[in-house]
């Protein structure tokens, strides 16, 4: 008796441990829903990269979605035309309360993952409250400088220490904060003397001593890191930026620079992010640019991008005849169109009252346009401002006394000139001669000594 009671207790121990054995499926998606008060859009828009998903977004004003999780865990979402930082894990159940007129300040996060995203969203607002003016920061000497920046990286870490979210997210977030620092200290050399304008400044030992050290290659910082992201490509582009003396090709420069990044994926979006924009130029070199593009990205919707722009720029080379613009409205009365322009160079400057690096080239241009003003040259601006901001872009020529033939765009960037001319950022100028044929797709800008010497060169 006493054996057959133990074999039957070893039988089941057996049953028990096979139980034991059987796994319970892994979650691997995170359940998305949330409350919108004044919707403004149809859908809320999830983004990472290479990954769009979007939710419709329903009549009461509610979404609700389960959304797989694969090997991004930060996202961009997007309601209507602005976005927030979002966060989901494996097994969130995550729901989000907002009012669309007041956005960020309206953010409010329940359920399970509530805590890191509640974190996201004060840092935000945090980090909106100390951002300040642009200039105002940079023209500060060194130490008024490190002074303020050490003052945000130390709110944002007391925020991430009293929050209630997860040991590992907020070790996260300090890092972020700590790569934020590094970010805004490293873009202070350029930034300074930019807007001193004093191009030869040289940040002391005092500035290159604050800087935190940091591995370009961590693939995982760089996912989860806005900030480190930020200073990867700020890395990269000031080295490249540090050989514009060098006499070598800039392909082979940046090369060589980027040599220093090994993991792929960076590398595809640090080229992608900060060089696709210098190197899809309507050039000469543009078709061994497009090649280097091709050949350092497996992301087929980069490649899209690439191939399509390439079909477009190699239109834009220099002697082929103009992209137009007909009729465009003219601030002084009437419409005006490229055709009647021929016979003098044309300069055109298209730019939107919004760009503050198209407004930071107002004094420069005014200054070429004073100095060339007998010359035989036109200089045109064209607004690519929206049809709402019609009344911003009549006060703004009137207030800055801006000069020259002030046009506006018939569709803002859908305007069959921006698009033909492949216009993806402002300022950007051309160049045209008196028979419309291009000289310069790409011609350089009023604040840099290049542009007379192209006049000069044109015996303008």
């Amino acid at each position: 008796m006493k054996k057959l009671l133990s074999l039957s207790i070893i039988g089941l121990l057996a049953f028990s441990a096979c139980q034991e054995k059987k796994e319970t499926p892994e979650i691997d998606y995170a359940i998305f829903s949330g409350t919108i008060e004044n919707v403004n859009s149809e859908e809320v828009v999830l983004m990472a990269t290479n990954y769009v998903y979007k939710i419709p977004i329903q009549e009461d004003g509610s979404f609700h979605d389960t959304v797989t999780i694969e090997d991004h865990n930060f996202f961009t979402c997007r309601i209507g035309a602005e976005t927030t930082a979002l966060h989901l894990a494996k097994g969130d159940s995550l729901h989000l309360k907002i009012n669309t007129e007041l956005f960020d300040e309206s953010i409010v996060y329940e359920g399970k993952g509530a805590a890191e995203n509640n974190l996201l969203a004060a840092r935000y607002l945090l980090n909106e409250e100390l951002a300040g003016d642009v200039q105002a920061i940079y023209t500060q000497n060194e130490g008024k400088f490190i002074e303020h920046i050490q003052d945000v990286r130390m709110k944002n870490e007391k925020v991430i220490n009293e929050s209630d979210a997860d040991d590992a997210f907020k070790a996260l977030q300090l890092e972020d904060a700590k790569y934020g620092f590094a970010s805004t200290l490293m873009n202070y050399e350029s930034y300074h003397g930019y807007f001193i304008q004093n191009q030869e400044y040289k940040a002391s030992d005092t500035i290159h001593a604050q800087m935190p050290e940091f591995d370009i290659n961590n693939i995982e910082t760089y996912r989860s890191s806005p900030n480190f992201r930020t200073l990867a490509s700020a890395h990269i582009s000031k080295k490249v930026n540090a050989t514009t003396e060098d006499d070598r090709d800039y392909l082979v420069r940046l090369n060589e620079v980027m040599e220093e990044v090994t993991e792929p994926f960076i590398k595809e979006e640090i080229i992608y992010n900060n060089f696709e924009y210098s190197l899809m130029r309507p050039e000469e070199t543009l078709k061994e640019n497009y090649d280097f593009l091709m050949a350092n990205t497996q992301n087929e919707t980069y490649r899209e991008e690439y191939v399509e722009k390439y079909e477009r720029l190699k239109k834009l080379i220099k002697g082929l005849p103009s992209p137009t613009f007909e009729d465009f409205e003219n601030h002084n009365g009437g419409t005006t169109s490229l055709g009647d322009l021929k016979g003098k160079y044309t300069y055109i400057d298209v730019w939107a009252t919004w760009c503050g690096p198209c407004k930071r080239e107002i004094p420069y241009l005014k200054e070429i346009e004073e100095e060339y003003r007998d010359k035989s040259i036109n200089f045109v601006s064209i607004s690519i401002d929206r049809a709402k901001d019609h009344d911003t872009w009549v006060d703004m020529v009137n207030e800055k006394e801006l000069s020259g033939v002030q046009l506006m765009a018939d569709k803002d960037w859908k305007s069959d000139f921006v698009v033909n001319y492949a216009i993806d950022g402002i300022p950007r100028f051309i160049l045209v001669d008196p028979e419309g044929n291009i000289v310069s797709a790409d011609a350089p800008r009023p604040s840099d000594p290049g542009l007379k010497e192209l006049f000069e060169e044109l015996n303008i």
